[in-house]
């Protein structure tokens, strides 16, 4: 048996990676959103999480708190329209990791 060379594996170096570019600069109130969730907390009220949705122009914040029975996108969305949209309308551009 003949013995076996280990392959390497070559990168080019001359391939940019993709570089990384900010995000553009909020120009209306509650046009730009953020949101995440914080979850395990303890539970008040029934609820165990929250969900925090931040308008990036004036850092304005609600914490919506959520049950801890995990939540469908459909439950997400109507909380979405009764306790953001009817206050703020709809944003352009939403943010979230």
């Amino acid at each position: 048996m003949l013995p076996v060379e280990p392959q390497t594996v070559r990168r080019s170096q001359d391939l940019d990676n993709g570089l990384l570019h900010p995000l553009e600069l909020p120009y209306a109130l509650w046009q730009s959103i953020a949101m995440d969730f914080i979850t395990d907390l303890p539970i008040s009220d029934g609820c165990d999480q929250l969900w925090v949705i931040v308008d990036r122009f004036t850092k304005m914040v609600h914490f919506l708190p959520l049950p801890k029975e995990g939540k469908t996108a459909s439950d997400l969305a109507k909380i979405f329209a009764r306790e953001i949209w009817r206050h703020h309308g709809l944003p352009s551009d939403i943010v979230s990791d």
